[in-house]
């Protein structure tokens, strides 16, 4: 059970840039850090929508973050009109977006803009939105809830926005990911993953391991990754059959955190300790569990996506992304948003979602 008064330790008050950002990217653990977030945080985020582009070839960003020369990548920043982005989900034609709201205000819509950055529509939903997921028909958020209220709801949107229901899981839904039949949440609250058919029907909840955070789908199995709880690291992820069994669990760095599956091996970000030795890398696994690397990225990695062609991060500490092959070469850091927290791809850019700043960047390579 994920013990709050550890979370409220363990956010703490430092001023340090990693620390702050990292933890607060995993605050849908506990909704309760939101205003020790902000705290550290210490700014108010620019609300007037607007664009700027940034010209490129990019240059050296720091010890260890370079960007291939040569290398030109179009770079799009989008203000929001909310505050404290957290998750976001593609439909193919449209951004969706939740963001936490500030610790007087917190927010209950999910927002959706254009893939030009034009606001199309807000949706109300009965709590605070986390995490988001597109099954290739309709929209899915999970609701994180309040410390008074910890979330156990899931709402289903169409892709027009239009409410299709609400559907009890566990307590404080933390992932998404769908299996092409199944929607499957992570529930960090209570230590568990919920099975959901397409329409919402309840097929289980099966255990798992401690503050499971994050999920993917290898085509066979589902992987969960976790977090641990407080002083508790964990440096494993989880391998569970589709009747819900754990099959297997596998070694990989402290804290993993974000999953992606390339089509044939899964992908894995090392959180760590969040200070000055955090570990930067990502795990390179086979589906059998044998690491097939790790690889160097930028500073505090929290989340991961594989865009049909290469492996992008988010690095919460040093507000970059790293692009990697599949063989895990680096072919690119690029300068983001203040505290990166979430990707998404359009199937043409990588959108990233930006804590500290409240902003939306639009990464687009070039074509080929």
């Amino acid at each position: 059970m994920w013990n709050t008064s550890r979370a409220i330790g363990w956010i703490g008050f430092e001023n340090d840039k990693l620390t702050r950002i990292v933890r607060a990217s995993h605050l849908r653990l506990g909704i309760i850090l939101l205003a020790l977030v902000f705290a550290a945080c210490g700014g108010e985020a620019t609300l007037i929508p607007t664009s700027t582009s940034v010209p490129t070839p990019l240059t050296t960003l720091g010890p260890g973050s370079t960007v291939t020369p040569g290398d030109s990548l179009e770079i799009f920043t989008l203000a929001l009109d909310t505050v404290a982005p957290i998750a976001l989900a593609s439909d193919g034609q449209s951004i969706w977006v939740s963001s936490l709201g500030t610790p007087g205000d917190l927010n209950q819509v999910v927002r959706r803009y254009s893939l030009d950055g034009a606001p199309l529509g807000n949706f109300k939903l009965d709590n605070i939105p986390g995490a988001i997921l597109f099954d290739g028909e309709n929209i899915w958020i999970n609701n994180l809830g309040t410390p008074d209220d910890p979330g156990e709801i899931v709402t289903k949107l169409s892709r027009g926005g239009l409410f299709l229901g609400e559907f009890t899981v566990g307590r404080q839904p933390f992932d998404l990911t769908f299996d092409g039949e199944h929607l499957w949440v992570a529930n960090a609250g209570d230590n568990t993953v919920t099975k959901l058919s397409r329409n919402g029907r309840l097929v289980g909840t099966f255990p798992v391991a401690e503050g499971p955070a994050s999920l993917a789908f290898d085509g066979e199995s589902i992987w969960v990754s976790s977090l641990g709880t407080g002083d508790e690291i964990s440096n494993r992820v989880y391998k569970l059959g589709l009747d819900g069994r754990v099959q297997a669990s596998y070694r990989v760095g402290e804290r993993p955190k974000a999953l992606a599956f390339d089509g044939e091996s899964i992908w894995v970000t090392n959180s760590g300790e969040f200070g000055a030795d955090a570990p930067d890398t990502v795990t390179k696994l086979a589906l059998d569990g044998t690491e097939l690397g790790s690889f160097r990225v930028g500073n505090g990695p929290v989340d991961i996506l594989f865009d049909g062609e290469s492996i992008w991060v988010a690095n919460a500490g040093d507000d970059t992304v790293t692009r990697l092959s599949l063989l895990g070469l680096h072919l690119g850091t690029y300068p983001v948003g203040d505290g990166p927290v979430a990707l998404a791809s359009d199937g043409r850019s990588i959108w990233v979602a930006n804590l500290e700043d409240s902003t939306l960047t639009r990464l687009t390579p070039p074509k080929e």
